[in-house]
């Protein structure tokens, strides 16, 4: 049920938030964000090849650390705002940030767990 259902609509959500939020946020606003960049380019390998039902070793190692990249980009961009741009009642956009969280850590889990197992299985070979 996870591979069938969840995942597919984490790898779309994680692309979509990737593109719109990150990507096109810094033309709209023509502002350049290291993390922005980090996240959603990271967010959008991760969840065009996440959906894979049965990828290589070396793309699954891909698609967990390009989740594990965008986190990553996350976590500036959440030190970069609260450190310089902190403003009273602003709360930086967390009810979009959290599914986009989510669906990162869903995506990075299922690879690097899949990972685990076509390792194993190659070992027991």
């Amino acid at each position: 049920m996870f591979r069938k259902y969840v995942l597919p609509i984490a790898c779309v959500l994680a692309i979509w938030l990737g593109v719109a939020g990150e990507l096109f946020g810094q033309l709209f606003f023509a502002d350049f964000s290291l993390g922005a960049t980090l996240s959603g380019v990271g967010a959008v390998i991760a969840g065009s090849f996440g959906w894979r039902s049965q990828p290589s070793p070396k793309l699954l190692l891909l698609v967990g650390f390009s989740s594990l990249a965008a986190l990553a980009g996350v976590a500036i961009e959440t030190v970069t705002y609260y450190r310089e741009l902190d403003i009273p009642g602003n709360d930086f956009a967390w009810g979009l940030r959290g599914p986009f969280i989510a669906a990162l850590l869903l995506i990075g889990y299922d690879a690097f767990s899949r990972f685990r197992i076509v390792l194993a299985a190659k070992e027991a070979r």
